[in-house]
C-alpha cells in the first residue's frame, strides 16, 4: 500500500511525501521478519537523509516525527510496548498515513 502511495507522489513529481512512502514500505517488509536494533537504525537514518533532501517547508516535520514514531514501533519486540505505542489512534488521534497525506 505505501508503494502506491510512493509511486503516485512521484508521478505528480512531490518527493517530500513520496520519500517518506517508500521507505515505510520497505521498513514494513522488513519488521515484519525482524525486530533488530541495528535495522531500526538503519531505518531511522533513512528516514533523516530523504527527509533532509526532501524538505521544503515547516510542514514536513510532522510527517518526519510520524515516520519516526511508526519506525520505532515497528521494531518493538513487546507486543505490550506497541500496544501503549499506538493507543493513541484508537483515542482518536490522526495515525501516521492521515498525517503524512495531510487528511
Amino acid at each position: 500500500m505505501a508503494g502506491r502511495y510512493a509511486c503516485h507522489f512521484f508521478i505528480l513529481g512531490e518527493t517530500a511525501p513520496g520519500t517518506p512512502f517508500l521507505i515505510i514500505g520497505a521498513r514494513s517488509a522488513v519488521a515484519a521478519f525482524t525486530v533488530n536494533c541495528k535495522v531500526l537504525s538503519l531505518f531511522i537514518g533513512l528516514i533523516l537523509l530523504g527527509f533532509l533532501f526532501s524538505y521544503n517547508g515547516p510542514l514536513v516535520f510532522l510527517g518526519l516525527f510520524a515516520a519516526l514514531s511508526a519506525t520505532y514501533r515497528s521494531f518493538q519486540k513487546s507486543e505490550r510496548r506497541v500496544l501503549v505505542l499506538t493507543d493513541g489512534e484508537r483515542k482518536g488521534y490522526p495515525s501516521q498515513q492521515s498525517i503524512i497525506l495531510g487528511a
